[in-house]
């Protein structure tokens, strides 16, 4: 899973190269984080999971986590259709799933001071149902039609954590896979064929007890205090979210000045297109009044262009000859001349 850089301000600890930020008092550790927390994730080491619960980074999001957006309420209505217990979430806790941008902006459904989360759905006896899309089917280890298939161990752990905080110990799994032609056009779910859709039913993680008493502590030790554990620089997912902190990012500052030198230099194009275009429009006139072929009895001639009706007039203007004024120095209406000019104007026809 790729991540972004937030704008949130931290420091590094000299000593050990850790990092330090503010803390809001909101922060929890998730579902997500927990397996990276205690060295059970593919995806997160408890350096990344600590960035992500400070809110140093968050997830990017993907086709695969749009998707699952998208299937959830479709997931939920067939296996409604299938006879089993199965209530989403929002109608439990409220909140519209498909508002949310990422897992971070989701509220917590429980009120507790260490560990919070979003669950998915629950049953009639209150037991959870987590809702799962993956193009790898084979890392749910088993036989899906046989119903003997078992979740990843990070998948497991998380929907431990809400089953936990939820007070019960059963958990349901809908697992959906994802093909080559449902990434391109999602509308091609079909969750109704008996290969698209599993349901597969677990316990608790074993150790989960354990998994919370380390958690807490990492919480009070780490997330508390606004600092993370230092980082792994031979494991390349730390080095990920090390190098996303530290790609150079301009200021505030820097931004204004690239934008005032980007307008000015666009204006000074602006302008210089502006005059190119009025002098091919000059020229264009002159070539007009060249070409124009004016009867008799008219000084005017129209011309319906792309829904504008453009009239082409002659006019005439008389003026005083200033040459003539200063070699006869007399009668200035006697010398005043006519010159002629062209009018060219449009209005909008029907």
């Amino acid at each position: 899973m790729g991540v972004v850089r937030t704008n949130k301000p931290f420091t590094v600890i000299s000593d050990n190269r850790a990092i330090q930020c503010a803390v809001t008092g909101k922060e929890r550790i998730t579902g997500t984080t927990l397996a990276g927390i205690v060295g059970l994730s593919k995806y997160d080491t408890p350096f990344t999971a600590s960035c992500k619960i400070l809110g140093l980074v968050k997830i990017e999001q993907n086709d695969s986590m749009r998707f699952g957006v998208y299937a959830e309420p479709l997931i939920f209505a067939e296996l409604k259709r299938r006879g089993y217990s199965a209530f989403p979430a929002s109608e439990v806790y409220g909140g519209d799933v498909s508002a949310y941008e990422s897992y971070e902006a989701w509220p917590s459904h429980w009120d507790n001071p260490i560990f919070g989360g979003h669950l998915d759905g629950i049953d009639a006896d209150g037991d959870i149902w987590e809702i799962k899309t993956t193009s790898n089917l084979s890392a749910w280890i088993g036989d899906a039609t046989a119903g003997t298939m078992t979740p990843p161990e990070y998948y497991h752990i998380q929907a431990s954590l809400y089953a936990m905080l939820e007070g019960c110990d059963k958990i349901h799994f809908a697992v959906a896979p994802i093909t080559p032609t449902i990434s391109r056009d999602p509308r091609t779910f079909d969750p109704t064929k008996s290969d698209a859709l599993y349901v597969v039913d677990v316990g608790l993680y074993p150790g989960m007890e354990q998994i919370i008493e380390r958690a807490g502590a990492f919480y009070r030790d780490y997330i508390s205090k606004g600092i993370t554990p230092e980082p792994d620089f031979a494991d390349d997912r730390d080095m990920d979210v090390v190098r996303e902190l530290f790609t150079r990012r301009d200021d505030p500052d820097t931004i204004i000045q690239k934008y005032a030198r980007t307008h000015g230099e666009l204006e000074r194009l602006k302008n210089a297109f502006i005059k190119d275009l009025e002098a091919e429009l000059d020229d264009l006139k002159k070539e007009i009044k060249e070409k124009t072929d004016f009867s008799d009895a008219s000084v005017c001639v129209e011309y319906k262009v792309d829904g504008n009706l453009w009239k082409i007039s002659k006019t005439y203007r008389r003026s005083l000859s200033e040459a003539m004024l200063i070699a006869d120095g007399i009668d200035a209406e006697k010398y005043k001349e006519t010159t002629e000019s062209l009018r060219i104007d449009k209005r909008k026809v029907k």
